[in-house]
């Protein structure tokens, strides 16, 4: 009988852990795109991160383009970016070339 007793409490022991520690892990998706596609990279390309995980996003112009600004879920011209992954994110980098707009609507 005891022995019955002690599994009995190790398996509800191991039921209440294990229904303790399991947490919702949440996934946000992360893409990025050079536009126009022969003015650079950008590194990550995409990924997926786990919430609250900081990505530093780099934007690397080519030849004789150079780094404008970023648009769609984040604006700006800090190069690289810090992001803190909170929801899904899609980043345009937006280059340059001889000082001219060569992309529309970044």
């Amino acid at each position: 009988m005891k022995k019955r007793l002690a599994v009995v409490f190790v398996f509800l022991l191991f039921i209440l852990i294990d229904s303790c520690s399991k947490e919702d892990i949440k996934i946000y998706e992360l893409t990025t795109y050079a536009r126009p596609t022969e003015g650079g990279s950008v590194s990550p390309s995409s990924g997926s991160y786990v919430s609250g995980e900081e990505v530093s996003i780099t934007a690397k112009a080519s030849g004789e383009y150079v780094f404008k600004n970023w648009s769609g879920s984040v604006t700006g011209t800090t190069n690289p970016l810090k992001m803190n992954m909170n929801s899904d994110n899609s980043l345009h980098q937006a280059a340059l070339h001889h000082g001219k707009r060569i992309f529309p609507g970044c």
